[in-house]
């Protein structure tokens, strides 16, 4: 009986102990300016690295040291014309970097209203589900692709086009109000 009157105190000895060990340890969780800058360097480099090696990829291998090389040249002379480029520097420069630039601001931008959504919501799980936003930028993507607007946002080059992409518009969107709101009175409010 005595034995099991010695384990528990133990046991209360063994817990207090590793308290006493997690109080005493430098905590990881306190953001100094320090480890702040740190953590904002470490990931601009990884940035920076992944962005360089996305330009490795496509049809026309180019290499890291050889796009490297390509940059610093344009830097260097303060950019190139199409006609006296290197076909290698004129896919690199025109076609594959806005692509890498613009897919690194696409994201930040998502991040950013991502952030904005967790904290107008006060909620660390929010979503676009959770407003409609994803709906209604569907919606907005099927309308351009209805209008034709799918490669570039341009208006058709004849009207008779203009008038049926237009009326297809419309019935889009009736369609999907009237079917959303399952009644043509709803869809006015």
């Amino acid at each position: 009986m005595k034995r099991f009157l010695v384990e528990p105190q133990a046991m209360a000895m063994e817990e207090r102990g590793a308290i006493e060990r997690v109080r005493m340890a430098p905590t990881l969780s306190v953001l100094t300016r320090r480890r702040w800058a740190m953590t904002l360097l470490v990931l601009s480099v990884v940035s920076l690295l992944v962005g360089l090696f996305s330009l490795h990829f496509g049809t026309e291998s180019i290499g890291p040291m050889q796009a490297i090389s390509i940059l610093w040249q344009t830097f260097r002379d303060g950019g190139t014309s199409l006609e006296s480029a290197d076909p290698t520097a004129v896919i690199l420069l025109h076609l594959r970097l806005p692509r890498v630039l613009l897919a690194f601001i696409v994201g930040g931008c998502l991040a950013a209203v991502g952030t904005a959504l967790q904290a107008m919501l006060r909620n660390p799980l929010a979503d676009p589900y959770v407003l409609g936003i994803s709906g209604g930028a569907a919606v907005g993507a099927l309308g351009a692709m209805l209008a034709g607007l799918a490669g570039a946002l341009q208006l058709p080059r004849e009207p008779a086009n203009l008038g049926m992409d237009l009326a297809i518009i419309a019935d889009a969107f009736v369609v999907t109000v009237v079917g959303g709101l399952r009644s043509i009175p709803g869809a006015f409010l």
